[in-house]
């Protein structure tokens, strides 16, 4: 079992070190530096006050169910929203690391994956 990451943001990788983990998954140095995801952490941070490394939104919407997986064009709709205005807001910044949308169901990451090649390109 993994006890060590790397990747994600100690604000992030606290829900599944609760959940799946048991409270055993440690964060790495690299993500507990204070510089982690900076410059682009920072630049968000400091201009969009309620947006942080772990941000969750609650839209009124319902989703659809598609066999066994659900989606939601109005959650959907807002990832693309919420992208680029990020990108405006970092002077395109944003487009130069990784943003996460994180999503359980295959049929929601499916329709992220479309809505967002239709509006961004293919590349998206």
């Amino acid at each position: 079992m993994l006890n060590l990451q790397y990747r994600m943001h100690p604000l992030i990788s606290d829900f599944p070190r609760r959940i799946f983990y048991g409270g055993n998954l440690l964060d790495a140095p690299n993500v507990v530096n204070p510089d982690y995801g900076n410059p682009l952490r920072q630049l968000i941070c400091s201009k969009v006050r309620s947006i942080q490394p772990f941000t969750l939104f609650d839209l009124d919407s319902k989703e659809h169910r598609d066999g066994t997986s659900l989606a939601n064009n109005n959650e959907a709709q807002l990832a693309i929203h919420l992208y680029t205005q990020l990108y405006k807001l970092t002077n395109g910044l944003s487009a130069q690391r990784r943003v996460a949308i994180i999503t359980p169901y295959a049929r929601q990451a499916n329709l992220l994956q479309n809505c967002f090649a239709e509006k961004l390109g293919p590349d998206y």
